[in-house]
């Protein structure tokens, strides 16, 4: 992998008890295997606590769909 890099956007999180959730948008993008790519996605993790660390329990992405300009079907 070359040229990677991200941004995340509209971080938020909140714990409860021994149990954290985390949601987020982020941008990345790069080059792997020569093939440019660049995704937006959504994230959520749900973290357990354990002693004195964090463990993620699970997560999901969601890829936003691509936007496609619309074809005016009138004038």
């Amino acid at each position: 992998m070359k040229d990677y890099s991200y941004e995340i956007k509209g971080y938020r999180d909140d714990v409860v008890g021994d149990v954290g959730m985390a949601v987020f948008r982020i941008h990345y993008s790069g080059t792997i295997r020569d093939r440019n790519f660049e995704v937006d996605s959504r994230v959520t993790m749900i973290m357990k606590k354990s002693g004195q660390s964090w463990k993620v329990a699970h997560e999901h992405w969601s890829r936003f769909p691509k936007t496609r300009k619309r074809r005016r079907l009138f004038g």
